[in-house]
């Protein structure tokens, strides 16, 4: 779906995520929770101390909707927490806020 108006880059896990970040400096940045190799909290974090891409927004996706995950994703630097199932427009509506 984000493919028609957008550049989509994916990564596999989140060590992938840190390394695309870093190397292409997108302009937002989706991330689930829950991924292989080192979840999205650590990859979040690790995303936002360092200097060159601390101010890529990321946007965290997650099926977790409870008030400390989302208390804890601000905490580790996310900009945004969204819930699934969401609907496309929820969707475009929180990228929306960002770009």
């Amino acid at each position: 779906m984000l493919n028609r108006k957008f550049i989509v880059l994916e990564a596999e896990d989140g060590r992938q995520a840190i390394d695309i970040a870093c190397t292409q400096k997108p302009d937002l940045i989706l991330m689930d929770i829950k991924m292989p190799k080192m979840d999205g909290y650590t990859s979040c974090y690790a995303i936002k101390k360092e200097p060159t891409t601390r101010s890529i927004p990321v946007l965290m996706l997650t099926a977790i909707d409870q008030r400390l995950n989302v208390k804890f994703s601000q905490q580790i630097g996310a900009d945004g927490y969204i819930t699934k199932p969401f609907t496309s427009r929820a969707l475009l509506d929180n990228i929306a806020q960002f770009l």
